[in-house]
């Protein structure tokens, strides 16, 4: 009997958590996504740790230390809008770079 309550309540928390995905908005839903991979690989490494397998462990949690710095350098920073161009002119030069695109364009004014 006790089995039996705990296949519905299983199968009730499924239904649940695939009501909420469902509902979910994507773009909220692959942000957290990302965050949530490197912090299960952490709970893995972790219990890991607490087996007694140090090595595998340790690599584990180093790897998802690594995959959410990564992420956390793949992020734009908050203040930078998207269009922002960049000038500088000197005597001899005038550069104008595009931050979206990494564009750079320039016109010589003095020399070749």
């Amino acid at each position: 009997m006790g089995a039996i309550i705990g296949f519905v309540a299983l199968l009730l928390l499924l239904l649940g958590a695939v009501t909420i995905f469902l509902r979910a908005e994507p773009a909220k839903l692959a942000s957290t996504m990302r965050t949530l991979g490197p912090v299960l690989l952490a709970l893995v490494g972790v219990a890991v740790l607490v087996v007694g397998r140090e090595g595998i462990g340790g690599m584990i949690l180093t790897a998802a230390l690594a995959w959410y710095g990564s992420m956390r350098m793949k992020r734009q920073p908050a203040g930078v809008a998207p269009g922002k161009r960049s000038t500088v002119r000197t005597a001899a030069l005038e550069m104008e770079l595009d931050h979206d695109t990494g564009g750079l364009e320039g016109l010589v004014l003095a020399g070749r």
